[in-house]
């Protein structure tokens, strides 16, 4: 039997919806606004899209039912930096998380319950 998803899956599919389509210039985990860019992070978005314009943490928390520990390691500005090691020659290359890597992690939180270990 299909099950109906609660209001806290609903609203982290709806935010991963809305990351898919987004213009990836306006996303960056790094700022909750950049005013000469207008890109923002999860939790900038979030807030943008609720009527919330300041940087309310609590309130984009609350919005998508997340427990503080997993709401602070999701909007974290360093959150989701992905470290590749290619090869002893390139070293470390770390690569700034897309739109498209929000809304995966988004959606695996939405199904599981937690974050991805890579975020």
């Amino acid at each position: 039997m299909l099950q109906v998803p609660d209001q806290k899956t609903r609203a982290l599919l709806d935010l991963a919806d809305f990351f898919e389509t987004l213009d990836p210039t306006l996303y960056d985990q790094a700022s909750y606004h950049n005013p000469k860019t207008g890109a923002r992070c999860i939790c900038g978005w979030q807030n943008f899209r609720t009527g919330h314009p300041k940087d309310d943490h609590e309130s984009a928390s609350a919005a998508l039912g997340l427990n503080r520990t997993t709401a602070n390691t999701l909007f974290r500005s360093e959150a989701g930096e992905k470290i590749i090691r290619r090869s002893w020659l390139f070293g470390n290359v770390t690569e700034k998380p897309t739109a498209s890597d929000a809304a995966a992690c988004l959606r695996h939180l939405a199904v599981s319950g937690e974050l991805p270990p890579e975020w």
